[in-house]
């Protein structure tokens, strides 16, 4: 007869306690997939950004390589939720297509970020300005994560 160590670990009230307080304070990631230049990547669709930014590995990347504009001229500073500044490269313009939407292009300014470890995975973030674009189409076509 086995012992309960040979049952691995157990789960107990207190981490069960834990794992459903972890679900309640901590929300998904809201993805979507989009064509972002002509390649089909996932994105974070986030409503609680201004913008819209691609990271500087994908741009790279992409083939034609849209122009990287400079923004010197306009001395933007972008920040972010916890006040920390989001430096960039620049900005292209990228054409963006909901395919679960419409056939519909979208040409939208996009900033060019530095690399972290989730937009290496997750290389797009469309933001209030690309969302915006949207209001045209009906809410009942829109996939819950816009």
């Amino acid at each position: 007869m086995a012992d309960s160590e040979d049952r691995g670990p157990q789960e107990t009230d207190e981490n069960k306690k834990k794992s459903t307080f972890l679900d309640r304070l901590i929300g998904y990631s809201n993805e979507s997939e989009v064509v972002f230049h002509g390649i089909t990547t996932p994105a974070v669709i986030d409503s609680g950004s201004m913008v819209t930014s691609v990271s500087e590995e994908f741009y790279k990347n992409m083939e034609p390589q849209p122009q990287l504009h400079q923004l010197d001229e306009l001395k933007i500073s972008i920040t972010g939720a916890g006040g920390n500044v989001i430096p960039y490269i620049g900005y292209i313009e990228a054409d963006i297509q909901i395919s679960q939407i419409n056939e519909e292009v979208y040409t939208v300014p996009v900033l060019v970020v530095n690399n972290t470890d989730y937009n290496l995975t997750v290389p797009v973030l469309i933001g209030t300005n690309a969302i915006k674009m949207l209001d045209n189409v009906e809410p009942e076509l829109l996939p819950s994560e816009w």
